[in-house]
């Protein structure tokens, strides 16, 4: 019977409550992300389109544009590969998710802050009434208020990942 209870224990507990709900934007987040960097990254680096935002004195040239854009891929790139790590460790419940999912999302925060911050150096970005992109900036502020003392004190989340 003790036997029985110490195997029990060893199992790492189901994915149910609110880690459904994590489940959902585990895989979700990637889908979303390499569908940003293809639709709207990827093309601002095709050769015209590159040339307009980079030559001096054409119609949509700032100096920041070619700093900017190449960071703002190589940030979604490594958000994505990293987004893809947490989709592996989620679905085979490994111990390391908790810790490995606080890194990302406080990484992923600090990326779209200086990002916002960066992008709006340029007159033509801050001049917009981008309501989506102060609505991305606050929603990954709540993601990480809810979800990273979510990982570091649910119960749910030690019985599923730590054990």
């Amino acid at each position: 019977m003790k036997r029985r209870r110490d195997e029990e224990r060893s199992r790492p507990g189901k994915i149910r409550g609110w880690l459904l709900l994590v489940a959902v934007g585990v895989l979700a987040f990637p889908l979303r992300l390499a569908d940003f960097i293809y639709e709207d990254l990827l093309p601002a680096f095709q050769k015209e389109v590159w040339s307009l935002l980079t030559t001096p004195g054409s119609q949509a040239y700032h100096p920041f544009n070619g700093p900017i854009l190449p960071f703002e891929l190589a940030g979604n790139l490594m958000l994505l590969l990293y987004a893809l790590w947490l989709v592996l460790l989620f679905f085979k419940r490994h111990r390391w998710l908790p810790v490995q999912a606080v890194s990302f999302l406080s990484l992923a925060l600090l990326f779209y802050v200086a990002d916002y911050v960066a992008s709006h150096q340029i007159p033509a970005v801050a001049s917009q009434q981008e309501t989506e992109s102060k609505l991305d900036l606050l929603g990954a502020v709540l993601v990480c208020a809810i979800l990273v003392p979510y990982f570091l004190l649910s119960k749910r989340v030690k019985e599923t990942f730590i054990r």
